[in-house]
């Protein structure tokens, strides 16, 4: 019977300090197909004005969102900070977080490590949707920078960030090599047709209580999953979401849950206790094993609704929902 090779590489590729409110672009390397991309945000931040608290989610902030895009125009993903540091839902929300010890004028040691999830991770064949690089006309990350003062509750008002931005992708030279005792390195069809994996943030700002707050999703491929993160006064919630609907075509209601069953549904289908499921974050997933066949196919569909249930802010409520997509 004939084998595969799988070639799999892991490396840095670039470090750039970080600059509070400016992009940092990043070329990524154009040969080995994309499993993730990790961007590591490690320092010393010195406040010089003190806050009254440190924000539940630092020192993630330091990160307002990060762009992954193909051909210099096609943006495959478009997620924050936040969510790639505390949001990992397919990897069990694992993170690595180092937020300030205080916030009192001084200097505090700190680091985030963002995932951006290019394949299917943890689907039954994580290579069907890794992306394929090969050849691409231009792959590039931007990680667009926040404020040091992002990281804090209260008077706040500056603050100084000295460390590096590191990107460090893991690659796949997946492109199914047989071997054969003609071919003993193994072929290397990198015309093999492939799925793409693509993340959209759409960001819901509000100030008084909904029961049918409509949100429009795109059309056009199949949904995987709808990342549902809720926050008060910047700070995530477990308070502003009563229930969740997702429906297809007006009428083809494909989820209609509360939202404390639709968190406590994620730590079931991720075996992990309901404990390390992350204040303010609930998942939608058409298929906890990643198996195309599951997904919530929107190809030649004209309407997809997300439909929540909101109770009224305390200060300024935000929705956040991260909508990832396959295009295939």
């Amino acid at each position: 019977m004939a084998k595969n090779i799988v070639d799999r590489l892991r490396r840095q590729i670039q470090s750039l300090p970080w600059n509070a409110g400016q992009p940092l672009q990043f070329d990524i390397p154009q040969v080995q197909d994309i499993e993730l991309l990790k961007v590591s945000v490690a320092g010393t931040l010195t406040l010089t004005a003190a806050g009254t608290a440190v924000r539940a989610e630092a020192p993630a902030q330091l990160i307002n969102n990060m762009v992954f895009a193909a051909g210099g125009t096609d943006a495959l993903d478009s997620i924050t900070g936040i969510n790639s540091v505390f949001g990992n839902y397919k990897r069990k929300y694992s993170r690595f977080v180092t937020p300030p010890t205080g916030f009192a004028i001084g200097a505090y040691n700190v680091r985030a490590r963002c995932i951006i999830n290019v394949s299917n991770f943890g689907g039954i064949r994580p290579k069907d949707t890794a992306f394929g690089a090969y050849n691409t006309d231009l792959l590039q990350l931007t990680v667009n920078c926040g404020q040091v003062v992002d990281c804090f509750l209260g008077g706040a008002t500056a603050g100084t960030f000295a460390g590096n931005v590191t990107v460090q992708a893991s690659s796949y030279q997946e492109n199914q090599k047989p071997v054969s005792a003609a071919n003993p390195n193994g072929a290397n069809d990198h015309n093999e047709a492939r799925r793409v994996t693509k993340r959209s943030t759409l960001m819901l700002p509000y100030a008084a209580a909904n029961s049918a707050q409509e949100i429009r999703l795109p059309v056009g491929n199949a949904i995987r999953l709808l990342k549902i993160h809720a926050r008060d006064n910047l700070e995530p919630s477990d308070g502003l979401i009563n229930s969740a609907i997702f429906q297809i075509g007006g009428t083809d209601v494909r989820v209609n849950l509360p939202y404390n069953e639709i968190r406590e549904m994620n730590a079931a289908d991720l075996g992990i206790p309901l404990s390390q499921i992350p204040t303010g974050y609930a998942v939608l997933d058409s298929s906890p094993e990643g198996k195309f066949s599951e997904y919530w196919i929107m190809r030649g569909e004209t309407l997809g609704q997300l439909i929540l249930n909101m109770n009224a802010p305390v200060t300024s409520g935000l929705i956040e929902v991260e909508v990832e997509e396959d295009i295939y």
